[in-house]
Protein backbone atom coordinates (compact mmCIF):
# COMPACT_ATOMS: atom_id res chain seq x y z
CA UNK A 1 0.00 0.00 0.00
CA UNK A 2 1.16 3.46 -0.57
CA UNK A 3 -0.02 4.76 2.86
CA UNK A 4 2.70 1.61 4.79
CA UNK A 5 5.15 2.58 1.78
CA UNK A 6 5.57 6.31 3.08
CA UNK A 7 5.01 5.04 6.40
CA UNK A 8 8.18 2.88 6.28
CA UNK A 9 10.12 4.59 4.18
CA UNK A 10 13.39 4.02 6.29
CA UNK A 11 13.44 0.90 6.34
CA UNK A 12 12.37 0.44 2.54
CA UNK A 13 15.59 2.68 1.14
CA UNK A 14 17.19 0.17 -1.55
CA UNK A 15 14.37 -2.60 -1.52
CA UNK A 16 12.07 -3.41 -4.39
CA UNK A 17 8.32 -3.06 -4.11
CA UNK A 18 5.15 -3.54 -6.02
CA UNK A 19 2.28 -1.64 -6.22
CA UNK A 20 -1.17 -0.86 -8.36
CA UNK A 21 -2.93 2.06 -7.76
CA UNK A 22 -4.32 5.11 -9.70
CA UNK A 23 -2.14 7.93 -11.30
CA UNK A 24 -3.10 11.31 -10.01
CA UNK A 25 -0.75 12.86 -11.66
CA UNK A 26 2.11 12.61 -14.77
CA UNK A 27 4.56 14.69 -15.71
CA UNK A 28 6.47 14.00 -18.83
CA UNK A 29 10.10 15.07 -19.39
CA UNK A 30 12.90 14.44 -22.03
CA UNK A 31 14.74 11.62 -20.34
CA UNK A 32 11.74 10.72 -17.59
CA UNK A 33 7.93 10.52 -16.33
CA UNK A 34 6.82 11.68 -13.46
CA UNK A 35 3.85 10.07 -12.00
CA UNK A 36 1.93 10.34 -8.58
CA UNK A 37 0.34 7.28 -7.19
CA UNK A 38 -2.46 6.97 -5.14
CA UNK A 39 -4.43 3.78 -4.08
CA UNK A 40 -6.84 5.32 -1.53
CA UNK A 41 -4.75 3.84 1.55
CA UNK A 42 -4.13 7.53 2.26
CA UNK A 43 -4.46 11.10 0.46
CA UNK A 44 -1.24 11.24 -0.19
CA UNK A 45 0.88 10.30 -3.40
CA UNK A 46 4.08 8.37 -4.39
CA UNK A 47 6.34 9.74 -6.52
CA UNK A 48 7.35 6.88 -9.34
CA UNK A 49 10.13 8.26 -11.39
CA UNK A 50 10.16 6.26 -14.79
CA UNK A 51 13.24 6.12 -17.06
CA UNK A 52 12.30 6.84 -20.62
CA UNK A 53 15.45 5.47 -21.67
CA UNK A 54 14.46 1.97 -20.41
CA UNK A 55 13.99 -0.21 -23.82
CA UNK A 56 11.68 -2.46 -21.05
CA UNK A 57 9.25 0.54 -20.31
CA UNK A 58 9.16 2.24 -24.37
CA UNK A 59 5.89 1.40 -24.41
CA UNK A 60 4.83 3.00 -20.57
CA UNK A 61 2.55 6.17 -21.49
CA UNK A 62 -0.12 6.87 -18.62
CA UNK A 63 -2.42 9.17 -18.15
CA UNK A 64 -4.28 10.64 -15.46
CA UNK A 65 -6.50 8.51 -14.06
CA UNK A 66 -4.81 5.22 -15.60
CA UNK A 67 -4.46 2.20 -13.32
CA UNK A 68 -1.20 0.68 -13.36
CA UNK A 69 1.23 -1.79 -12.06
CA UNK A 70 4.72 -0.53 -10.93
CA UNK A 71 7.75 -2.47 -9.33
CA UNK A 72 11.32 -1.01 -8.69
CA UNK A 73 13.57 0.21 -5.61
CA UNK A 74 12.75 2.76 -3.09
CA UNK A 75 15.42 5.76 -3.12
CA UNK A 76 16.08 8.77 -1.18
CA UNK A 77 14.06 12.21 -3.47
CA UNK A 78 15.98 14.12 -5.46
CA UNK A 79 13.77 16.93 -3.94
CA UNK A 80 13.63 15.96 -0.48
CA UNK A 81 11.62 19.32 0.16
CA UNK A 82 8.48 18.21 -1.84
CA UNK A 83 9.02 14.22 -1.03
CA UNK A 84 11.03 12.03 1.19
CA UNK A 85 11.26 8.89 -1.40
CA UNK A 86 10.40 7.84 -4.54
CA UNK A 87 10.34 5.20 -6.28
CA UNK A 88 12.90 4.08 -9.72
CA UNK A 89 10.71 1.95 -12.04
CA UNK A 90 12.37 -1.41 -13.25
CA UNK A 91 8.58 -2.96 -14.38
CA UNK A 92 5.23 -0.73 -15.07
CA UNK A 93 2.19 -2.01 -16.69
CA UNK A 94 -0.68 -0.03 -17.24
CA UNK A 95 -3.72 -2.20 -15.86
CA UNK A 96 -6.72 0.00 -16.98
CA UNK A 97 -7.09 2.88 -19.13
CA UNK A 98 -8.42 5.76 -18.00
CA UNK A 99 -11.11 6.95 -20.93
CA UNK A 100 -9.65 10.84 -21.89
CA UNK A 101 -13.30 12.30 -21.33
CA UNK A 102 -12.42 11.32 -17.57
CA UNK A 103 -14.56 14.77 -16.11
CA UNK A 104 -11.74 15.17 -13.74
CA UNK A 105 -8.29 15.49 -15.82
CA UNK A 106 -8.89 19.46 -15.31
CA UNK A 107 -10.08 19.08 -11.95
CA UNK A 108 -7.74 22.19 -10.61
CA UNK A 109 -9.87 24.59 -12.97
CA UNK A 110 -13.30 23.27 -11.62
CA UNK A 111 -15.20 24.89 -9.03
CA UNK A 112 -15.88 23.16 -5.58
CA UNK A 113 -19.47 22.95 -6.38
CA UNK A 114 -19.01 21.39 -9.78
CA UNK A 115 -16.40 18.72 -8.93
CA UNK A 116 -19.18 17.61 -5.87
CA UNK A 117 -21.97 17.15 -8.65
CA UNK A 118 -20.41 13.70 -9.92
CA UNK A 119 -21.60 11.98 -7.08
CA UNK A 120 -20.09 8.41 -8.26
CA UNK A 121 -16.41 9.80 -9.30
CA UNK A 122 -16.00 12.51 -6.53
CA UNK A 123 -14.38 10.30 -3.79
CA UNK A 124 -11.69 10.29 -6.36
CA UNK A 125 -10.95 13.77 -5.85
CA UNK A 126 -8.80 15.45 -2.76
CA UNK A 127 -11.78 17.58 -1.03
CA UNK A 128 -13.75 14.23 -0.67
CA UNK A 129 -11.08 12.17 0.53
CA UNK A 130 -10.26 14.26 3.10
CA UNK A 131 -13.82 15.23 4.02
CA UNK A 132 -14.11 11.38 4.20
CA UNK A 133 -11.46 10.39 6.36
CA UNK A 134 -12.78 13.11 8.76
CA UNK A 135 -16.40 11.79 8.73
CA UNK A 136 -14.71 8.21 9.45
CA UNK A 137 -12.61 9.82 12.81
CA UNK A 138 -15.63 11.75 14.23
CA UNK A 139 -17.59 8.69 13.93
CA UNK A 140 -14.83 6.82 15.94
CA UNK A 141 -14.74 9.91 18.40
CA UNK A 142 -18.49 9.48 19.29
CA UNK A 143 -18.03 5.94 19.66
CA UNK A 144 -15.07 6.73 22.19
CA UNK A 145 -16.81 9.31 23.77
CA UNK A 146 -20.01 6.87 24.76
CA UNK A 147 -17.96 4.28 25.44
CA UNK A 148 -15.79 6.20 28.13
CA UNK A 149 -19.32 6.40 29.66
CA UNK A 150 -20.04 3.09 29.27
CA UNK A 151 -22.97 3.47 27.61
CA UNK A 152 -24.10 0.42 25.41
CA UNK A 153 -24.27 0.63 21.41
CA UNK A 154 -27.23 -0.70 20.30
CA UNK A 155 -29.37 -1.55 16.75
CA UNK A 156 -32.53 0.38 15.96
CA UNK A 157 -34.86 -0.91 13.34
CA UNK A 158 -35.30 1.28 10.20
CA UNK A 159 -38.59 0.44 9.48
CA UNK A 160 -41.53 1.51 12.38
CA UNK A 161 -45.09 2.21 12.66
CA UNK A 162 -44.53 5.04 14.78
CA UNK A 163 -43.44 8.76 14.01
CA UNK A 164 -42.23 10.16 17.19
CA UNK A 165 -41.55 13.21 15.63
CA UNK A 166 -45.44 13.95 15.95
CA UNK A 167 -45.51 15.18 12.32
CA UNK A 168 -46.31 13.88 8.69
CA UNK A 169 -42.80 14.21 6.97
CA UNK A 170 -42.20 10.50 6.50
CA UNK A 171 -41.48 8.04 3.87
CA UNK A 172 -44.55 5.48 3.41
CA UNK A 173 -43.23 1.63 2.79
CA UNK A 174 -46.20 0.63 0.52
CA UNK A 175 -45.42 -2.89 -0.74
CA UNK A 176 -43.43 -4.94 -3.00
CA UNK A 177 -42.54 -3.96 -6.74
CA UNK A 178 -44.87 -6.69 -8.21
CA UNK A 179 -47.78 -6.09 -6.57
CA UNK A 180 -50.31 -3.17 -5.15
CA UNK A 181 -50.77 -5.02 -2.00
CA UNK A 182 -49.72 -3.75 1.03
CA UNK A 183 -46.31 -5.91 2.30
CA UNK A 184 -47.28 -5.28 5.91
CA UNK A 185 -50.98 -5.23 7.75
CA UNK A 186 -50.46 -1.82 8.67
CA UNK A 187 -49.00 1.59 7.66
CA UNK A 188 -45.22 1.16 7.58
CA UNK A 189 -42.42 3.97 7.23
CA UNK A 190 -39.15 4.83 7.34
CA UNK A 191 -37.97 5.88 10.65
CA UNK A 192 -37.52 9.22 11.59
CA UNK A 193 -36.24 8.75 14.90
CA UNK A 194 -35.21 5.48 17.28
CA UNK A 195 -35.33 7.26 20.13
CA UNK A 196 -38.76 5.57 21.26
CA UNK A 197 -36.91 2.28 20.31
CA UNK A 198 -33.84 3.73 22.25
CA UNK A 199 -35.72 3.85 25.43
CA UNK A 200 -37.18 0.42 25.18
CA UNK A 201 -33.99 -0.77 25.60
CA UNK A 202 -32.68 1.98 27.98
CA UNK A 203 -34.58 -0.21 30.91
CA UNK A 204 -32.91 -3.16 30.46
CA UNK A 205 -29.58 -1.93 29.62
CA UNK A 206 -28.65 1.19 30.71
CA UNK A 207 -27.84 4.08 29.18
CA UNK A 208 -27.90 2.88 25.32
CA UNK A 209 -26.99 4.92 21.95
CA UNK A 210 -27.43 4.23 18.03
CA UNK A 211 -26.21 5.78 15.06
CA UNK A 212 -29.04 5.31 12.58
CA UNK A 213 -30.10 6.66 9.01
CA UNK A 214 -33.23 8.56 9.31
CA UNK A 215 -35.33 9.61 6.38
CA UNK A 216 -37.32 12.80 6.34
CA UNK A 217 -39.80 13.81 3.03
CA UNK A 218 -39.48 17.51 3.79
CA UNK A 219 -39.58 19.19 1.02
CA UNK A 220 -37.07 21.56 1.75
CA UNK A 221 -33.85 22.41 -0.72
CA UNK A 222 -31.65 24.24 2.23
CA UNK A 223 -28.30 23.42 2.25
CA UNK A 224 -29.10 22.44 6.28
CA UNK A 225 -31.81 19.19 4.86
CA UNK A 226 -31.31 15.91 3.26
CA UNK A 227 -34.23 13.39 3.23
CA UNK A 228 -31.64 10.49 4.36
CA UNK A 229 -29.13 11.21 6.76
CA UNK A 230 -27.52 10.13 10.06
CA UNK A 231 -28.75 10.75 13.65
CA UNK A 232 -26.50 9.73 16.67
CA UNK A 233 -29.45 9.10 19.04
CA UNK A 234 -28.60 8.96 22.80
CA UNK A 235 -30.80 7.84 25.99
CA UNK A 236 -29.27 7.93 29.68
CA UNK A 237 -30.51 6.49 32.34
CA UNK A 238 -30.57 8.18 35.56
CA UNK A 239 -31.16 11.63 34.48
CA UNK A 240 -33.02 13.64 36.46
CA UNK A 241 -32.14 17.36 35.79
CA UNK A 242 -31.33 19.00 32.24
CA UNK A 243 -28.92 20.43 33.22
CA UNK A 244 -26.73 16.99 33.14
CA UNK A 245 -28.23 16.63 30.21
CA UNK A 246 -26.42 19.50 28.66
CA UNK A 247 -23.37 18.93 30.06
CA UNK A 248 -23.53 15.82 28.58
CA UNK A 249 -24.00 17.17 25.09
CA UNK A 250 -21.43 20.20 25.68
CA UNK A 251 -18.51 17.42 26.74
CA UNK A 252 -19.63 15.51 23.80
CA UNK A 253 -19.15 17.80 20.82
CA UNK A 254 -15.67 19.24 22.64
CA UNK A 255 -14.60 15.31 22.97
CA UNK A 256 -15.22 14.87 19.26
CA UNK A 257 -13.41 18.15 18.18
CA UNK A 258 -10.45 17.27 20.90
CA UNK A 259 -10.00 14.25 19.22
CA UNK A 260 -9.78 15.60 15.85
CA UNK A 261 -7.40 18.19 17.03
CA UNK A 262 -4.83 15.15 18.99
CA UNK A 263 -4.28 13.73 15.65
CA UNK A 264 -1.90 15.27 13.00
CA UNK A 265 -3.56 13.26 10.25
CA UNK A 266 -6.60 14.71 11.39
CA UNK A 267 -5.71 18.66 11.94
CA UNK A 268 -4.34 18.61 8.55
CA UNK A 269 -7.25 16.62 6.35
CA UNK A 270 -9.12 19.80 8.31
CA UNK A 271 -6.84 22.28 7.24
CA UNK A 272 -7.26 21.06 3.61
CA UNK A 273 -10.97 21.00 3.37
CA UNK A 274 -10.57 24.51 4.76
CA UNK A 275 -8.03 25.78 1.74
CA UNK A 276 -10.38 23.98 -0.89
CA UNK A 277 -13.25 26.23 0.54
CA UNK A 278 -11.71 29.84 0.43
CA UNK A 279 -13.85 32.58 -0.07
CA UNK A 280 -16.93 31.14 1.35
CA UNK A 281 -18.31 33.16 3.44
CA UNK A 282 -20.12 32.06 7.33
CA UNK A 283 -17.35 29.97 7.99
CA UNK A 284 -16.92 29.59 11.76
CA UNK A 285 -13.97 27.98 12.17
CA UNK A 286 -10.69 29.09 10.12
CA UNK A 287 -7.95 27.75 11.95
CA UNK A 288 -7.18 25.01 14.30
CA UNK A 289 -7.33 27.60 17.13
CA UNK A 290 -10.85 28.69 16.94
CA UNK A 291 -11.49 24.58 17.44
CA UNK A 292 -9.19 24.71 20.51
CA UNK A 293 -11.12 27.67 21.93
CA UNK A 294 -14.20 26.01 21.54
CA UNK A 295 -12.99 23.39 23.15
CA UNK A 296 -11.40 25.44 26.13
CA UNK A 297 -14.89 27.40 26.63
CA UNK A 298 -18.17 27.04 28.26
CA UNK A 299 -21.17 27.00 25.95
CA UNK A 300 -23.71 29.31 27.11
CA UNK A 301 -26.95 28.31 28.46
CA UNK A 302 -30.17 30.67 28.62
CA UNK A 303 -33.89 29.82 28.93
CA UNK A 304 -36.17 30.09 25.95
CA UNK A 305 -37.64 32.80 27.90
CA UNK A 306 -34.61 35.38 28.17
CA UNK A 307 -33.88 34.35 24.49
CA UNK A 308 -37.28 35.85 23.88
CA UNK A 309 -36.52 38.93 25.67
CA UNK A 310 -33.28 39.19 24.24
CA UNK A 311 -34.19 38.97 20.45
CA UNK A 312 -36.95 41.74 21.31
CA UNK A 313 -34.03 43.62 22.76
CA UNK A 314 -31.93 43.58 20.11
CA UNK A 315 -35.11 44.06 17.64
CA UNK A 316 -35.32 47.72 19.46
CA UNK A 317 -31.33 48.32 18.77
CA UNK A 318 -32.18 47.71 14.64
CA UNK A 319 -33.17 44.61 13.89
CA UNK A 320 -36.00 44.04 11.69
CA UNK A 321 -37.50 40.57 13.15
CA UNK A 322 -40.80 42.13 14.68
CA UNK A 323 -41.98 41.46 18.70
CA UNK A 324 -42.03 37.88 19.71
CA UNK A 325 -44.14 36.96 22.88
CA UNK A 326 -43.85 33.56 24.57
CA UNK A 327 -45.75 31.69 22.10
CA UNK A 328 -43.28 32.93 19.26
CA UNK A 329 -41.29 29.80 17.65
CA UNK A 330 -37.81 30.58 16.82
CA UNK A 331 -36.58 30.77 12.92
CA UNK A 332 -33.14 29.95 11.96
CA UNK A 333 -32.55 33.98 11.60
CA UNK A 334 -33.09 33.89 15.82
CA UNK A 335 -31.09 31.13 16.47
CA UNK A 336 -28.17 32.45 13.99
CA UNK A 337 -28.89 36.08 15.93
CA UNK A 338 -28.33 34.42 19.56
CA UNK A 339 -24.96 32.28 18.13
CA UNK A 340 -23.95 35.62 17.09
CA UNK A 341 -24.84 37.99 19.57
CA UNK A 342 -23.57 35.75 22.59
CA UNK A 343 -20.41 34.48 20.18
CA UNK A 344 -20.63 31.05 20.12
CA UNK A 345 -22.74 27.69 20.83
CA UNK A 346 -25.67 28.45 22.81
CA UNK A 347 -28.31 26.58 24.84
CA UNK A 348 -31.74 27.22 24.79
CA UNK A 349 -33.45 25.50 27.46
CA UNK A 350 -36.95 24.59 28.91
CA UNK A 351 -39.13 25.54 25.66
CA UNK A 352 -43.12 26.14 25.79
CA UNK A 353 -44.66 22.64 25.75
CA UNK A 354 -46.49 23.02 22.99
CA UNK A 355 -43.55 23.60 21.26
CA UNK A 356 -41.89 20.20 22.12
CA UNK A 357 -43.00 16.29 21.14
CA UNK A 358 -45.56 14.59 23.48
CA UNK A 359 -42.67 12.72 25.80
CA UNK A 360 -40.58 15.95 26.94
CA UNK A 361 -40.85 15.84 30.65
CA UNK A 362 -43.86 18.77 31.96
CA UNK A 363 -42.22 21.42 34.13
CA UNK A 364 -43.91 22.23 37.66
CA UNK A 365 -45.19 25.26 36.03
CA UNK A 366 -46.83 23.17 33.49
CA UNK A 367 -46.49 25.55 30.86
CA UNK A 368 -42.73 24.84 29.80
CA UNK A 369 -41.30 21.48 29.53
CA UNK A 370 -37.58 20.00 30.31
CA UNK A 371 -36.26 20.31 27.04
CA UNK A 372 -33.64 22.02 24.96
CA UNK A 373 -31.33 23.32 21.31
CA UNK A 374 -27.83 23.27 20.90
CA UNK A 375 -27.33 26.34 18.43
CA UNK A 376 -24.14 26.80 16.90
CA UNK A 377 -23.10 29.43 14.30
CA UNK A 378 -23.44 28.80 10.29
CA UNK A 379 -25.47 25.53 11.48
CA UNK A 380 -28.40 27.14 13.91
CA UNK A 381 -29.79 24.25 15.70
CA UNK A 382 -27.21 21.12 16.03
CA UNK A 383 -29.33 19.28 18.87
CA UNK A 384 -32.40 18.63 20.55
CA UNK A 385 -33.32 16.81 23.45
CA UNK A 386 -35.39 16.48 26.88
CA UNK A 387 -35.68 14.84 29.81
CA UNK A 388 -38.17 12.00 29.32
CA UNK A 389 -41.90 12.32 30.96
CA UNK A 390 -42.09 8.98 33.35
CA UNK A 391 -44.75 10.17 34.77
CA UNK A 392 -48.13 7.48 32.86
CA UNK A 393 -50.80 10.01 33.60
CA UNK A 394 -48.69 12.68 32.58
CA UNK A 395 -47.51 11.30 29.02
CA UNK A 396 -50.96 9.81 28.69
CA UNK A 397 -52.65 13.32 28.74
CA UNK A 398 -49.58 14.59 26.66
CA UNK A 399 -50.53 12.46 23.64
CA UNK A 400 -54.27 13.12 23.94
CA UNK A 401 -53.34 16.60 23.52
CA UNK A 402 -50.80 15.89 20.94
CA UNK A 403 -52.25 13.05 18.57
CA UNK A 404 -56.20 13.73 18.35
CA UNK A 405 -56.87 10.45 16.28
CA UNK A 406 -57.87 7.65 18.19
CA UNK A 407 -55.93 5.35 16.08
CA UNK A 408 -52.83 6.47 15.91
CA UNK A 409 -52.98 6.91 19.84
CA UNK A 410 -53.46 3.39 19.73
CA UNK A 411 -50.07 2.89 17.59
CA UNK A 412 -48.20 4.28 21.25
CA UNK A 413 -50.00 1.92 23.80
CA UNK A 414 -46.49 -0.05 23.58
CA UNK A 415 -44.70 3.34 24.60
CA UNK A 416 -46.82 3.45 27.36
CA UNK A 417 -46.08 0.02 28.79
CA UNK A 418 -42.68 1.70 29.20
CA UNK A 419 -44.18 3.54 31.87
CA UNK A 420 -46.89 0.56 33.28
CA UNK A 421 -44.25 -1.18 34.24
CA UNK A 422 -41.91 0.89 36.08
CA UNK A 423 -40.24 3.52 34.96
CA UNK A 424 -36.53 5.33 35.29
CA UNK A 425 -36.04 8.91 35.03
CA UNK A 426 -34.22 9.58 31.53
CA UNK A 427 -33.39 12.12 29.08
CA UNK A 428 -31.95 11.94 25.58
CA UNK A 429 -31.24 13.90 22.36
CA UNK A 430 -30.49 13.66 18.94
CA UNK A 431 -27.69 15.09 16.71
CA UNK A 432 -27.21 15.49 13.02
CA UNK A 433 -24.05 13.89 11.87
CA UNK A 434 -24.00 16.00 9.10
CA UNK A 435 -24.42 19.25 10.52
CA UNK A 436 -21.85 18.62 12.90
CA UNK A 437 -19.68 17.92 10.19
CA UNK A 438 -20.58 21.17 8.36
CA UNK A 439 -20.04 23.18 11.25
CA UNK A 440 -16.46 21.68 11.64
CA UNK A 441 -15.30 21.77 8.33
CA UNK A 442 -17.05 25.30 7.22
CA UNK A 443 -18.76 23.35 4.15
CA UNK A 444 -21.68 24.66 2.64
CA UNK A 445 -23.66 22.25 2.38
CA UNK A 446 -24.24 19.47 4.46
CA UNK A 447 -24.76 17.59 0.97
CA UNK A 448 -20.73 17.94 0.79
CA UNK A 449 -20.35 15.76 3.97
CA UNK A 450 -21.56 12.33 2.95
CA UNK A 451 -20.63 10.21 0.12
CA UNK A 452 -24.23 10.04 -1.53
CA UNK A 453 -26.59 12.66 -0.94
CA UNK A 454 -30.17 11.85 -1.21
CA UNK A 455 -32.20 15.61 -1.17
CA UNK A 456 -34.80 16.90 -2.93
Amino acid sequence: KVKSTLSNWSHLIGREVSLVGCTHSVRKLKNHLFLGLTDGSTVHHLQIVVPRRDTCLDDFNPSRGDIIRVSGAIIPSLNPHLQTIELCASQAEIVSKCAANFPFINSKNMSLEEQCRLYHLRTRLPYMQHMMRLRSAVTHAIHAFYRHHDMLFVDTPILTSNNCEGGSECFTVTGTSNTHEEFFDSKVQLTVSSQLHLECMLHGLGSVYCMQHAFRAEKSMTTRHLAEFTMLEAEISGVTELETLVKNVENLIKWVIDSILSETNMAEHLKRIWEHQKGHKNMYFTDLKSLKDVVNSNFTSIEFTEAIELLNKLENNGGKDGHLNINSELLRKHELKLTQYLKGPVFVCNFPTKQKAFYARVNDDNNTCASFDLLVPQISELVGGSLREERLGVLESNIQSCIPNQQDRHKLDWYLDLRRYGALRHGGYGLGLERLLAWITGTQTVKNTLPFPRFL
